[in-house]
């Protein structure tokens, strides 16, 4: 598996909030170079396919586990699952992905510097 990413904001349009109390460095993802994803998006685990090309990821079918979890846990989680849907435009600054759908919606991740 790829690199693992840390959920630690969600993005709606311009605005961006940190996670809930209870929430905070729960959701994390990996990218593979066989096309998945797999993680967990604030309790539940999760895996599907996810295509990249050029700056877009293209989510297939998102399959995982039904827990249900503390609120904040389950707040990000379904927002984040929301964005896992489709065709997304992702950004690469430094240690921080930014994965943004059509909608505006999106989250910002952060990944431990290389060689730490």
């Amino acid at each position: 598996m790829g690199t693992t990413w840390t959920v630690t904001a969600l993005v709606s349009g311009s605005a961006v909030s940190s996670l809930p109390a209870g929430a905070e460095k729960k959701a994390r993802l990996s990218f593979g170079k066989d096309d998945s994803v797999q993680g967990v998006p604030g309790c539940n685990q999760i895996r599907g396919a996810a295509t990249v090309s050029g700056s877009a990821i293209t989510f297939g079918r998102i399959n995982g586990t039904k827990m249900m979890c503390p609120d904040p846990q389950m707040k990000v989680e379904r927002a984040l699952l929301a964005i896992l849907e489709g065709k997304t435009t992702y950004r690469i600054d430094h240690c921080t992905l930014t994965l943004t759908a059509a909608n505006g919606e999106g989250f910002s991740a952060t990944a431990p510097a290389p060689g730490k």
